[in-house]
């Protein structure tokens, strides 16, 4: 009756208001103060959604968005390859700024410095090499990549000798940063070549298993430092080409977590947690100092939780396209 008197384009507000009002003695209490919640929602949600309207910003122009991305690779032109990488998440960049201009405008310049980065060290990436201790670590689990979308490998014939020179080169070239990339890994006598041959020798690997003979591993190695005691916020499920990332032509990532110190036997040791076919499969793996972690870059998620401070070691396997230096 309620509703034949509001009339069919009335809101849900209005009818669940005039439901209260002429059915009153009908409800309990507690039924009464369930209508009254209910009601305070529907109303908040649509002022939420006038205001929301009332601040939405103009889609900008396809001709204004390209001017933005024009605007944010300066001084390479229009048509270039780092161009036609940014242009693809402009709109991305848009919509999560809001349509704040200067916002949006800071976003896609941090964007296109990143992506000309990511975009020299393509152009600087090598064929792998493959390493026979490697190869029969790899031939131990030869389809887990194939079935899982990910992988990780025990190098257990790694001497702690060896990490413990890895983790004292690479925290000497992170110094107070947080993160640092370290490019020409793979000269002879650099600090960090031989972690940087084994991460190619695994991508190697991937190329001969998958037949991607057009894999090339970038010589550069990305270093960070992850540690919960000060404070820092665990970042969520992430992939490492993709979402709101230009493409930066990475297909396989080959990533390393060393402890930097004792982990409290009080506490759950750190973990890898990976999220692979369409989010269908969750997987979560311990880390270890010789332990190494392949996956997919363009359809894995992962995340790492920490329980103690952690040294990240990673490089990544490219395949370049026809844009790019050969």
């Amino acid at each position: 009756a309620a509703l034949r008197k509001l009339g069919r384009t009335s809101t849900a507000a209005q009818v669940l208001s005039g439901i209260a009002k002429e059915n009153r003695k009908l409800y309990s209490k507690c039924e009464q103060q369930q209508i009254e919640t209910m009601l305070l929602t529907l109303k908040n949600e649509s002022s939420s959604s006038a205001t929301s309207t009332l601040n939405a910003k103009a889609l900008p122009t396809p001709a204004e968005l390209q001017g933005h991305v024009v605007k944010a690779i300066r001084p390479d032109p229009k048509d270039s390859r780092l161009y036609m990488a940014v242009l693809p998440v402009a709109m991305s960049w848009w919509q999560e700024t809001g349509g704040d201009l200067k916002e949006f405008s800071n976003a896609l310049a941090r964007t296109a410095i990143s992506a000309r980065s990511e975009l020299a060290a393509v152009d600087a990436s090598v064929r792998p090499r493959p390493i026979a201790a490697v190869r029969e670590v790899w031939d131990s689990r030869p389809d887990q990549l194939r079935e899982d979308a990910t992988s990780y490998f025990d190098l257990k014939q790694l001497p702690p000798e060896f990490i413990s020179s890895v983790s004292k080169h690479a925290l000497g070239m992170l110094g107070a940063a947080k993160s640092v990339t370290v490019k020409d890994c793979n000269q002879e006598g650099h600090p960090l070549g031989m972690m940087w041959a084994i991460l190619g020798a695994l991508c190697a690997e991937v190329s001969r298993a998958f037949a991607i003979t057009e894999l090339r591993v970038v010589t550069e190695l990305a270093l960070s430092r992850i540690d919960p005691a000060i404070g820092e916020k665990v970042a969520g499920a992430v992939v490492d080409n993709g979402g709101l990332l230009p493409d930066n032509r990475r297909e396989v990532s080959l990533r390393t977590l060393i402890p930097l110190e004792s982990e409290s036997s009080n506490v759950a040791p750190s973990q890898l947690l990976f999220k692979a076919k369409d989010g269908e499969k969750e997987m979560s793996f311990e880390v270890r100092p010789d332990r190494i972690f392949v996956f997919w870059s363009r359809s894995t998620l992962y995340q790492c939780l920490p329980s103690c401070a952690l040294l990240s070691i990673s490089a990544w396997g490219v395949v370049q396209q026809k844009v790019d230096k050969r």
